[in-house]
């Protein structure tokens, strides 16, 4: 009896995990539908019925009209809106894969063109050597070691901000720069 009465609690943690492990993909799939749901507005649920795949499957204007509401909206970049755009066509292709669509409805989809106007263009030689002429006939070190650091090393402001004197090592002639998203650079 005690044998049986064993055998069904492991059957029950077993159960138990295999629930845990359920509850998670549930929260992973949530989280998921969350990002969609503007897009998952446009399809409506009932596309997605095995009988009624015929009205998505026809043409991409789900996408499209996915696509033309991003476009329209005014409070989100264009890298955002790319992002958005990028997901959808993931989760389109998925449904594809899984057989809910019969055709892959994100072909020839193009993310949108991100603006070059702001683009900056950085200092060229002459500019840099410029400056360097110009820095060197002062005494003020730190200024000098500054632009050394922006413009021979390339460091970003946050990197040459973040340095401390004992990330430096002078026999070595390396120092350890903390990055982007406290990356460490050598």
């Amino acid at each position: 009896m005690s044998q049986v009465f064993a055998k069904l609690q492991e059957i029950e943690s077993q159960i138990d995990g295999e629930i845990k492990q359920i509850g998670k993909k549930i929260t992973e799939l949530l989280q998921e539908k969350r990002k969609l749901s503007n897009l998952q507005r446009l399809l409506k649920p009932k596309t997605l019925k095995k009988k009624k795949v015929e009205k998505v499957e026809r043409s991409n204007s789900v996408l499209l009209s996915y696509k033309k509401y991003l476009k329209n909206n005014v409070h989100v970049t264009t890298s955002t809106k790319n992002k958005y755009l990028t997901v959808a066509k993931i989760y389109l292709k998925e449904l594809h894969r899984l057989g809910y669509l019969a055709t892959d409805i994100t072909v020839n989809i193009k993310n949108f063109k991100q603006n070059k106007k702001y683009k900056r263009v950085g200092l060229n030689d002459d500019e840099i050597n410029l400056l360097i002429n110009n820095l060197s006939n002062t005494d003020d070190y730190r200024l000098r070691a500054i632009l050394a650091l922006l413009t021979l090393q390339g460091l970003r402001q946050i990197e040459i901000v973040r340095l401390n004197l004992q990330d430096i090592d002078f026999e070595q002639k390396t120092m350890m720069v903390t990055g982007k998203g406290a990356d460490i650079k050598n």
